[in-house]
């Protein structure tokens, strides 16, 4: 029970990054990206400095950096490669690598990869400008994390609640996530129907995304 414990709140912790959000819950702050850039603009560097800024800026967001880091680790240390990929997970919440059961992993990830990336596409065409961004991204997504028992055991979560957040993507995913990782769950670990509900969200998401996404900001932010 406690190792089951640990493992959800593992997955608590990673559950946002993985659905494309960070943990930070307040308002929007000052996007430190463009002030660098407005900076190094107004005293006459050169562009190459500034690319350089904004491609170091952009894998930082991306976790480039952080990823290139655990990989060089994995790299030049073939013996305990797989040790340094699952250190994190083992140290911090007792979570082992169910390496037979990857292929769920690797598909359960791709298809809400899939899912969420269409439905941030379609939210795009519904947001008037780069300002109001994060404040309609966090009204829509956060609700839905405490209400699929990602922050919350499902224990302290009524049941009718639950039932309203199995209608959304979130709930399919963390769980179809969840039973691939978990030592109990038996088979090769595929939630068929956790991941058709994921998958049909990313469709409708996707056609919405054709109507509704621009290349082009809808005002200035």
């Amino acid at each position: 029970m406690g190792r089951r414990f640990h493992q959800r709140a593992f997955f608590r912790t990673a559950a946002p990054g993985l659905g494309g959000q960070g943990a930070y819950p307040g308002p929007p702050m000052p996007n430190p990206d463009l002030a660098l850039l407005r900076f190094m603009r107004t005293r006459g560097h050169a562009p190459a400095v500034e690319h350089a800024a904004k491609a170091v800026a952009a894998s930082a967001e991306y976790g480039a950096i952080w990823a290139a880091a655990g990989l060089t680790a994995a790299a030049f240390d073939p013996p305990r490669r797989r040790r340094w990929l699952a250190a994190i997970g083992r140290i911090a919440y007792g979570v082992s690598i169910p390496w037979d059961r990857a292929p769920a992993i690797l598909v359960t990830l791709a298809v809400g990869a899939f899912t969420f990336c269409c439905l941030g596409l379609a939210l795009t065409g519904f947001i008037p400008s780069q300002s109001a961004a994060a404040p309609i991204t966090n009204i829509v997504i956060f609700p839905l994390y405490f209400l699929s028992g990602v922050f919350i055991p499902e224990s302290e979560i009524p049941d009718g609640v639950l039932h309203v957040a199995e209608a959304f993507p979130v709930r399919h995913f963390f769980e179809a996530f969840f039973a691939s990782w978990e030592p109990g769950t038996t088979g090769a670990g595929f939630q068929w129907l956790d991941l058709g509900i994921v998958a049909a969200w990313g469709a409708a998401g996707f056609l919405i995304a054709l109507r509704t996404f621009k290349w082009t900001p809808q005002a200035a932010g």
